[in-house]
């Protein structure tokens, strides 16, 4: 009997951990067994003799995370693989002893993802519970990332400069131009995502030169909401779309210089 774990990987994947190879299958007919309870739709993993390890396996395949199980002392190797609206993006490995105390022996989740954290907290009571907290703060921060990248991608003429970020991608800072009656001014934009498995933001702070005058008071609200409700680089459409944003006056400086020619 075989478990397969994985497709395919691509050359980061294996960047991030290279001892998992391209495709990881192996016999499992003298595993440990599992015990595999649905509850609410979920599953409690605990040791029990009554359900095969590749129990394990189906049900993690299901919720887009997979898993290689080996010999006991080797424990299971699960595979969390990311993605943003059907977009596979990225995956993260990390190997679990499930005897009683379970603890985790390898792994190539982020150092801004609190694992120990949430191992103390779910590890040894509910493994399921921590996969899906682990799994939703690995989708957030891919998702929080790919916006980020899109917006820069997708609309740097309307920005000034790029997009400031820190690593979990949760602290964002650009500025772009807008268009208030005859004047441009830029508006300067922060925002901050109050949660490691938040896709949109939590607290957004617009700030620009005439910000008290009403006209932009009403135009930076409409942003804000903008900012808010919507995935970042859509939320740029929707201003685009608008004509709320104008073209930076830096895009249009490199655009003059690269069109004049060099003597």
């Amino acid at each position: 009997m075989f478990v397969l774990l994985t497709d395919s990987t691509s050359p980061r994947e294996q960047d991030l951990c290279p001892t998992y190879p391209r495709r990881l299958e192996r016999c499992v007919s003298d595993c440990p067994r599992l015990h595999a309870l649905d509850r609410d739709a979920g599953l409690d993993w605990s040791l029990t003799p009554n359900i095969s390890a590749p129990k394990i396996a189906q049900h993690s395949l299901i919720q887009g995370i997979s898993a290689e199980v080996g010999e006991p002392s080797s424990g299971i190797a699960f595979c969390i693989s990311t993605a943003y609206e059907g977009m596979y993006l990225e995956s993260y490995y990390l190997n679990i002893q499930v005897q009683h105390p379970r603890k985790i022996v390898r792994h190539s989740i982020p150092a801004f993802i609190p694992l120990e954290q949430m191992a103390r907290t779910y590890l040894q009571q509910d493994l399921r519970r921590f996969l899906d907290v682990l799994c939703d703060a690995l989708n957030a921060y891919v998702s929080r990332r790919y916006q980020a990248e899109q917006l820069q991608e997708r609309h740097t003429a309307y920005l000034t400069g790029q997009v400031q970020r820190n690593f979990a991608y949760n602290l964002l800072k650009f500025q772009y131009s807008i268009r208030c009656g005859d004047t441009e001014q830029d508006v300067q934009v922060k925002l901050v995502y109050g949660d490691l498995d938040c896709c949109l933001p939590t607290g957004i702070v617009l700030a620009c030169t005439g910000a008290d005058a009403e006209p932009m008071k009403t135009k930076l609200e409409c942003h804000r909401q903008l900012f808010q409700n919507m995935e970042l680089h859509r939320a740029f459409d929707s201003l685009k779309l608008k004509e709320e944003v104008v073209v930076s006056s830096s895009s249009l400086s490199a655009a003059h210089s690269s069109a004049t020619p060099s003597c």
